[in-house]
């Protein structure tokens, strides 16, 4: 069979963050943390798509989402993305 691990990130101690979404789906892992500082809250976007080749399969409304909020993010993951036609 097919065996997933599943995502983690590994945050030091001293820092303070909180879990605030993982989802599971056929094609792609989800991950999402948020990171308090002193000034600011940053999310961080942790993702995992299975190499399908179909763009259908991506969770861009997700990401569209993050992106259009007021935090700042990083996203960051394994996307197995393939265009040729960009090289």
């Amino acid at each position: 069979g097919n065996v997933s691990a599943g995502l983690s990130v590994l945050v030091a101690r001293d820092i303070q963050c909180s879990a605030v979404t993982s989802i599971r789906r056929q094609h792609y892992e989800y991950q999402k943390l948020k990171v308090f500082t002193n000034q600011t809250t940053l999310n961080i976007i942790n993702l995992y798509v299975k190499p399908t080749r179909v763009a259908d399969n991506y969770p861009i409304p997700l990401l569209f989402e993050e992106l259009s909020g007021r935090s700042a993010v990083v996203i960051a993951g394994d996307f197995n993305i393939h265009a040729p036609n960009l090289i």
